[in-house]
C-alpha cells in the first residue's frame, strides 16, 4: 500500500489517492501544496527539488517519478527542462502548457513538428516544455 505524505485533500476529494490505492502501485506519494505564485516567480523547480526530490534521494529512493495534473503537469515538465538528471520519469494528466498565444503560434506554424520560434511574449521555459513534446 502506498504511503501518502503531504496535503492531499484535493487529490482525495477527486479520487486520485483512492485510484492509486486501488491499483496497489508500489509507490509512495508526496503531495506538495504549491502556491501558483511560485510558477510565476520561476521558483517551482527549486521548491520541488528542495521539498520532494532531494529528500527522496536522501531517503534512499532509487526511482523518482513526478506526477502532475493541470498546473502540476506544468511544474513537472518545467522540472524536466531544468533538472532532468534528478528524476526517472514524468506522468502528466490534463496539462496546462501556457496561454492561448503559444497555442496560436504553434497552430499558425502548422503544428509542433513545424514550429521553431518561441514567441517573444512567451516565457522561454514554456516553449522548452512544448519542445519536449516533439520528440
Amino acid at each position: 500500500m502506498p504511503t501518502i505524505k503531504g496535503k492531499c485533500l484535493h487529490y482525495e476529494k477527486h479520487g486520485f489517492v483512492e485510484a492509486v490505492r486501488e491499483r496497489r502501485f508500489e509507490a509512495d506519494l508526496k503531495i506538495l501544496d504549491i502556491n501558483p505564485v511560485l510558477y510565476l516567480q520561476g521558483r517551482i523547480v527549486d521548491v520541488v527539488k528542495t521539498e520532494m526530490v532531494d529528500p527522496a534521494i536522501d531517503s534512499g529512493y532509487k526511482k523518482i517519478i513526478l506526477v502532475g495534473i493541470s498546473l502540476g503537469w506544468h511544474g513537472a515538465l518545467f522540472y524536466v527542462t531544468k533538472a532532468s538528471q534528478d528524476i526517472d520519469g514524468v506522468v502528466v494528466m490534463a496539462p496546462f502548457l501556457g496561454g492561448f498565444f503559444i497555442n496560436d503560434v504553434i497552430q499558425s506554424a502548422g503544428g509542433l513538428s513545424r514550429w521553431e520560434e518561441c514567441p517573444p511574449i512567451e516565457w522561454d521555459y514554456v516553449c522548452d516544455m512544448w519542445k519536449l513534446l516533439t520528440f
